[in-house]
């Protein structure tokens, strides 16, 4: 045949299904002058040392250009079972085609098994160019974590980043160190145009778990304390102040201490609101209708407290007979005719079978009478003194 092989060298083949093969029996070598043509015959353990043009026939174990590289020709080339591609490393691929298929390569590693590495290609709808890099190193999937590439540096990790705003080290959860931070507007549980500032050394402030701390108004806050301070908070309801002027409702103070005025106007160190007495009294109650003031004990007995104007004058009554009287008079602002007088006498100027009387005679006067009821006897000069009236007003 054109093989250049004789019939000794050949076996007649058949697999059942077609019509019987000639087949080589051993590997022999083809002359390196001529080319060996195989269209439609099977050639097995043949070598070649020169150009092999195939056409739709099949290679079984044959090296095609034998130890010395030759070019070979392949058209439409299927190979089955085992392919090996070169002798060595330094052998090279050209590839001038395109690899096509779905899963294009199929890696099997070292022991030929059930388990596959395939490269998968997508269909493109573009023309698209992977690039590999000149380095070493091992192939990350977008299923792997970051702890799977090189340790990064904030900076580094800074570098790759477009929109970041600061510089410095990433922060995470636990205990972060934060420098003139600037919290701008945000959302959600964040702190909107908030600012902080140093407090010098530390500081802390604790909310309870779902507790909130809200300000309303456009006005400053200031919170100082001289110590170690519990205060608990009303539910509801606004903040009385030392300094300012607070109405208290419904309050319960103990132990009290009011500070002195100062002269001022407002700065009365307690001060009453007119309103309408409690319809039953309450025990401990002190009130103020706008005209009296009044307390109510233990036994739920209102008193009316009396609002008293007083004045003293040093007055020298004369000689008054017996049956007979003497007056003098103390300015007192704001008596009225018909208001309670209270005198006080002093003691020096007592006289026995004497008697003092006083009343409102007009407006801003008291009038105060000396009388000697002696009954017959001689007249009566009593001794200078400092007099006191009181008018008691309701």
């Amino acid at each position: 045949g054109t093989d250049g092989a004789t019939d000794a060298d050949k076996m007649l083949t058949t697999d059942g299904s077609g019509d019987p093969q000639w087949e080589l029996k051993s590997a022999i070598t083809v002359g390196t002058a001529s080319d060996l043509v195989a269209a439609g015959s099977v050639v097995s353990n043949a070598e070649v040392d020169n150009n092999l043009t195939i056409d739709g026939g099949t290679i079984d174990n044959t090296i095609i250009g034998g130890t010395t590289a030759a070019a070979a020709n392949v058209t439409d080339l299927t190979a089955n079972g085992n392919v090996t591609l070169g002798h060595d490393e330094l052998d090279g691929i050209t590839i001038n085609a395109s690899i096509r298929g779905t899963n294009a390569l199929i890696f099997d590693g070292g022991n030929p098994d059930v388990n596959k590495t395939t490269l998968s290609i997508t269909e493109p709808t573009g023309t698209n160019t992977i690039t590999l890099p000149n380095l070493s190193g091992t192939i990350v999937l977008s299923s792997n974590k970051l702890s799977d590439f090189a340790a990064t540096t904030s900076a580094e990790l800074a570098g790759v980043i477009s929109d970041e705003t600061g510089s410095g080290s990433a922060v995470f959860a636990t205990s972060p160190t934060l420098t003139t931070p600037n919290i701008g507007a945000a959302s959600a549980s964040s702190i909107n145009n908030l600012s902080i500032t140093d407090p010098g050394t530390s500081a802390t402030l604790t909310l309870a778990n779902n507790s909130s701390l809200i300000t309303s108004g456009a006005n400053s806050v200031t919170l100082t304390s001289t110590g170690v301070t519990n205060v608990t908070l009303p539910t509801s309801g606004t903040l009385s102040t030392l300094s300012g002027t607070e109405t208290l409702t419904n309050k319960t103070l103990t132990s009290p201490v009011l500070s002195s005025s100062d002269g001022s106007a407002g700065s009365a160190p307690l001060k009453f609101t007119a309103g309408t007495d409690l319809s039953s009294p309450e025990a401990g109650a002190m009130e103020y209708d706008g005209t009296n003031f009044s307390v109510t004990d233990g036994s739920a007995t209102r008193y009316t407290l009396a609002k008293t104007l007083t004045n003293t004058a040093s007055l020298d009554f004369p000689n008054t007979s017996n049956g007979s009287s003497s007056i003098h008079t103390i300015s007192v602002t704001g008596a009225s005719v018909g208001d309670v007088v209270v005198l006080g006498v002093p003691s020096t100027s007592v006289v026995s079978n004497g008697i003092y009387t006083a009343w409102v005679s007009s407006a801003d006067t008291v009038t105060i009478q000396f009388s000697n009821n002696s009954n017959g006897g001689a007249g009566m000069d009593p001794a200078i003194g400092t007099f006191r009236v009181s008018v008691l007003k309701y």
